[in-house]
């Protein structure tokens, strides 16, 4: 089943990324979905069993950035592996086409060391979490892209002014305060009229 990330009723998609290797080789067992909206980032992904998901706030987000880590002990292994599979297959099926077999291993393990010789994956850091994706697969200008609309959002979300609540009473008094200038400048009441109710008014507040 599909991963469906959860948002709340004020929330709405502005980017995101997905991969699902799932099936299509059987060394990549790995999806994962990055979802940008306008408040958070929504995180997730999955490696063979196990699975993560995070949900950071934008407000909160310290740095979203790509990182190539070395990888040549788990590619070299995970290579003589493929490497062996394959041999010990052209062994059984056909015995007498062995080197053959023999060399295609040799080939995909080489391909497999080089592949993952290094790995890519996307950090995300906020004050109080962290999350690595691994997106080997991903091209690098598209997660530059959606790294460069995280950055944006961001500013965005931290520039935006907070919301000023205005209590019943102020609006109130204002309009009373407004009332009275009238009063005074159609001369309905006095000076001294006006400074006496002006500060019960303000009294009030």
């Amino acid at each position: 089943m599909p991963y469906q990330v959860s948002l709340s009723s004020d929330e709405k998609v502005i980017n995101q990324i997905t991969q699902d290797l799932a099936g299509k080789a059987f060394f990549f067992w790995r999806k994962f979905t990055v979802t940008l909206t306008n408040k958070h980032l929504h995180a997730y992904q999955k490696l063979i069993i196990s699975h993560g998901q995070k949900t950071f706030d934008l407000r909160d987000l310290d740095s979203i950035y790509q990182e190539r880590r070395f990888n040549g002990g788990y590619s070299f292994f995970f290579g003589l592996i493929v490497y062996a599979a394959v041999s010990f297959l052209g062994m059984i099926i056909l015995p007498s086409a062995f080197p053959l077999f023999n060399l295609i291993g040799i080939a995909v393990w080489v391909s497999i060391f080089i592949l993952y010789f290094f790995r890519r994956l996307l950090i995300v850091r906020s004050r109080n979490d962290q999350m690595s994706i691994d997106v080997i697969r991903m091209p690098e200008h598209k997660l530059s892209d959606f790294v460069q609309s995280v950055l944006q959002q961001k500013e965005l979300v931290v520039g935006e002014p907070p919301a000023k609540s205005v209590s019943p009473s102020l609006n109130n008094a204002e309009e009373r305060l407004k009332q009275l200038s009238q009063l005074r400048t159609q001369g309905l009441i006095t000076e001294q009229e006006f400074e006496t109710k002006k500060k019960e008014v303000l009294k009030s507040l």
